[in-house]
């Protein structure tokens, strides 16, 4: 991605020549990137591409600071340094400058302030940091949208060039030549093994930090240096064999990996162990076999592009997205093919011009000292702007509509939402603690968001009200791998577990439960394994309460509601009704709820609340009502429209304390049965 192009290479070291299946490689690398970006069948694993560039990059650096060394017995660290700064940062602060004009058209005031702090994390090479801690926040933007996201990987690699070459020269200092490539050799080793447990361990309990920081990632450039070391002792036309081997493990990772694949970690030795095989073989041997396969000219124009267009193709797929959200799979290849034109301007124009300029490259210190100047400037930039987008955001109206993405009972959060790795029993009580009815309230972050609703019911009824919520975690009794862990999330198997036995032990009046249509929706869990996990809870609660009401999820715009209203204010719309606006149809998922009210057949205490009536009045669900905007975000109500439901949502549930059972009209409510009925 970001290494020396690789056109010229020693054999393993050796004399230069010709090594144009590194440049091959590159082109797969940025194809596979490309193609899961986009949604391509048979790419699922794309994302594997980034580990070929690292373990490309760890191979390139060690040869260059190793041949450097040999001739010189030195490493000039001003020379490298220039070397990278021409290589990476023109054709960075370029891409960057294009996404903040870009931001500035497309974006809210609001997104703009995010952008722009992604920007400055991204000058300073730390954006892989940022990403890491706002996976981890619930409640922060998401990161998928940002147009910034793919520049995590930059900055790993450019924190893998402050440390490689101070590390290969402590290990090449002293001793014979043999010697000092066997202390590299088994420093390169020890690295590897420690860099490779932690991003197992990591793996399985921060998934978001084995993917994202760099020193989960050494080893991946370590196996890449360790390739050039070992090669110096098989250079039999034997080995040959070894591009054979990497090349299928490296599509089997393609193929065979998917977002529900736990990665890095182990998972990730299947694409390095690959990539640096095919890098053996192409040292042995480049006149035939694989290493003949990756010089076709093709994919030697693609490798030449690799950089640029691993730059340019996410913010291009991005901001269309911002702008049309439902582009399917040709449509997001279009607009990564589209990243090409960009990408090639910038290659002839800024990348390769700078990185051959003849002054630049006689006079190394003035490229580190431009580099240096730059990343002041442009972080500089970055702030400016920040500063400028949150005075934009400080408008009336836009503080109004952006009011709305932290219009949520926070205490209730803080104190009472279990995060994604708490495992132990958050039981919350409200109201009276002596009362003789209780109210219990059970599920995810979409059951929490009624929680002021069902508050105030209690208060008026004098009920106890207690709360189970946990982030992103289902009331169906199912098993599933949740992507922002990047695992199976076992501490929600394990605290749903302890709720429903609580639950047992509670005995309440009522229960009140619901959970987000969206693991179905977005293919984390089968819909038929929704239902009998939905089924399974059920009946472990049937016997525990009088009554079970379970609420059907909310409608879902799919987009950030209070950012649309105020992108939309932004470009001068006043109101944004029409653009903010979803088909109701689009928004739910009647397959989802149908399968939820299957699972309650032959459960008497069990009935449905659907207030998709109130939500959604009209065909299409629109972004405010009574002045209130309706989302703070993508799928989440707003705590002011869910109190303006309060009375109704207090009128369904109240019935005679007699009463055991409840009727679902057509409209989806709860309707009592009369005392008559009851004879």
């Amino acid at each position: 991605m970001t290494a020396e192009t690789g056109a010229t290479l020693g054999n393993h070291g050796g004399p230069l020549r010709p090594r144009p299946d590194i440049e091959g490689l590159r082109a797969l690398a940025i194809l596979f990137v490309v193609g899961f970006h986009a949604g391509v069948p048979g790419f699922t694993g794309g994302y594997v591409g980034v580990d070929v560039f690292f373990v490309l990059s760890g191979y390139l650096i060690t040869w260059l600071l190793l041949t450097e060394f040999e001739s010189t017995n030195r490493i000039s660290f001003v020379r490298f340094y220039a070397r990278r700064a021409r290589r990476l940062f023109p054709a960075l602060a370029l891409m960057l400058v294009t996404t903040m004009i870009a931001a500035i058209i497309i974006y809210s005031p609001i997104e703009q302030r995010n952008t722009a702090f992604t920007a400055g994390a991204t000058n300073l090479y730390v954006s892989n940091f940022f990403f890491a801690f706002n996976s981890m926040d619930y409640h922060g933007p998401n990161a998928q949208a940002n147009p910034l996201l793919h520049t995590w990987s930059l900055a790993v690699e450019e924190q893998f060039y402050l440390i490689w070459p101070l590390l290969v020269l402590l290990a090449l200092r002293t001793g014979s030549a043999q010697l000092r490539r066997r202390r590299l050799t088994l420093v390169m080793v020890a690295l590897a093994v420690i860099s490779f447990a932690l991003s197992i361990w990591l793996t399985r309990i921060r998934q978001p930090w084995a993917f994202y920081s760099s020193p989960t990632r050494a080893w991946e450039f370590a196996i890449g240096g360790l390739t050039i070391l070992t090669g110096q002792v098989t250079r039999s036309q034997r080995f040959r064999w070894a591009g054979w081997l990497g090349l299928p493990l490296l599509l089997a990772a393609v193929i065979i990996f998917t977002t529900q694949t736990p990665f890095p970690g182990i998972t990730a030795l299947l694409p390095v162990v690959g990539t640096a095989l095919l890098l053996w073989s192409g040292g042995v041997d480049d006149a035939a076999g694989v290493s003949k396969l990756l010089g076709m000219q093709w994919l030697q124009k693609i490798g030449r592009l690799s950089y640029s267009w691993y730059l340019w193709h996410w913010p291009v797929l991005i901001f269309v997205q911002a702008v049309k959200s439902d582009l399917g799979v040709a449509g997001k290849s279009a607009c990564v093919i589209a990243a090409l034109i960009p990408a090639y301007l910038s290659f002839r124009l800024v990348e390769d011009p700078i990185r051959r300029h003849r002054v630049l490259k006689w006079r190394p210190v003035y490229s580190v000292a431009a580099a240096i100047a730059l990343c002041l400037i442009a972080t500089s930039v970055a702030v400016a702007w920040q500063r400028l987008a949150t005075r934009a955001a400080s408008t009336p109206l836009q503080l109004r509509l952006n009011a709305a993405h932290n219009d949520w009972p926070r205490s209730f959060y803080d104190d009472c939402l279990s995060t994604f790795y708490a495992r132990g029993l958050n039981q919350c009580s409200f109201n009276n603690p002596d009362a003789q009815n209780t109210m219990v309230l059970f599920g995810d972050s979409h059951a929490a968001q009624w929680f002021t609703a069902l508050d105030a019911v209690s208060k008026q009824e004098k009920w106890k009200l207690i709360t189970f919520i946990k982030s992103a975690c289902p009331v169906a009794n199912v098993d599933f791998f949740y992507p922002a862990i990047g695992r199976r999330y076992d501490e929600c198997s394990e605290w749903r577990g302890q709720v429903l036995q609580k639950i047992k032990e509670l005995r309440p009046q009522l229960i009140v439960l619901t959970s987000a249509d969206g693991y179905v929706k977005h293919s984390m869990i089968d819909a038929l394994a929704w239902s009998n996990g939905l089924r399974r809870t059920f009946q472990d609660l049937h016997d525990s309460a009088d009554r079970i009401v379970y609420l059907r999820d909310t409608p879902e715009p799919g987009f950030d509601v209070p950012s649309c209203l105020s992108r939309a204010v932004w470009h001068g719309d006043a109101s944004g009704i029409q653009r903010c606006s979803v088909p109701r149809a689009a928004a739910l998922d009647d397959n989802v709820y149908r399968l939820e009210k299957d699972a309650a057949n032959g459960f008497s205490k069990v009935s449905f609340l659907d207030l998709t009536h109130l939500i959604c009045p009209d065909p299409a669900c629109r972004p405010e009502m009574n002045g209130m905007v309706i989302y703070r975000d993508s799928n989440h109500l707003t705590q002011s429209f869910v109190d303006s439901l309060a009375e109704v949502i207090g009128t369904q549930l109240r019935a005679p304390a007699d009463q055991s059972t409840e009727s679902v009209s057509q409209s989806g409510t709860i309707n009592p049965k009369s005392p008559k009925d009851n004879k």
